[in-house]
């Protein structure tokens, strides 16, 4: 398959793609915030399986057209706004409402946080294949509709001590991605591929402009754990203003 140029950022596509998918999103959040919580439940759970074959798709793309059958890294499947896949799929097999509930604060706070972010800014997202670019849109777009299906219907617990509970969620999983940057760094496979899941490998200065830039002054380890910490505030201003408006 060959490449093609990637569609800019700010570019028709762009600013029509998420402007569409958004309204698609929230309009079908509001349908499915009707349903009864266990049939909402049941749909997250196959919302993550469509997402695991997707992304098994991507990945065998990758592996046999674009990389000569070898494994890159990079687009190992545990970033922020990857991981919401495998709670999607955890979600119906929790039998505890706290568990559940905290999962879904983390869809949310975090996950939302996340998706909105890329879409803003898709510079990873806008790729040569045409087909990989339309993955990575309707991936955020879904993340994002999962994010307001929850705040619709109410699944959420906004107040500190449910804010807390999620954020455990998402420092787990951070400790989790610092495993995989590591192991990865040791074991490569594509000549100049490593894993930088939440962009905080340890060995090499993230690519996000703004914490490279702090990561040149203090050192990459500090600034990955100050990436982590300002991901948690804007999670938490989210989560304060969800927490005010009234239901």
């Amino acid at each position: 398959m060959t490449p093609m140029t990637p569609p800019p950022m700010f570019g028709i596509f762009h600013i029509c793609f998420v402007l569409a998918g958004t309204v698609s999103a929230v309009l079908l959040a509001k349908c499915a915030a009707k349903l009864p919580e266990a049939s909402r439940i049941r749909l997250f759970g196959l919302i993550g399986w469509g997402m695991a074959l997707s992304e098994a798709g991507k990945q065998l793309f990758y592996f046999y057209i674009v990389n000569g059958r070898q494994f890159d890294w990079w687009i190992f499947p545990f970033q922020l706004c990857s991981v919401p896949m495998y709670l999607c799929i955890l979600l119906p097999a929790v039998r505890s409402k706290k568990v559940q509930t905290s999962i879904c604060t983390f869809f949310a706070t975090y996950s939302l946080f996340g998706a909105v972010m890329a879409l803003l800014w898709p510079e990873d997202m806008l790729r040569p294949y045409l087909l990989m670019t339309l993955h990575a849109f309707l991936w955020h777009l879904v993340l994002l509709f999962v994010a307001m299906t929850v705040i619709f219907s109410g699944m959420a617990d906004f107040s500190v001590r449910g804010f807390l509970y999620a954020s455990l969620i998402f420092y787990g999983l951070a400790l989790i991605a610092t495993f995989i940057n590591i192991f990865g760094w040791r074991h490569p496979s594509l000549p100049g591929s490593y894993p930088d899941m939440f962009y905080i490998t340890p060995y090499v200065m993230t690519t996000q402009p703004v914490v490279r830039a702090v990561a040149e002054t203090i050192g990459i380890i500090p600034a990955d754990i100050l990436y982590l910490l300002s991901i948690s505030l804007f999670s938490g201003l989210i989560c304060r203003m969800l927490g005010r408006v009234p239901r």
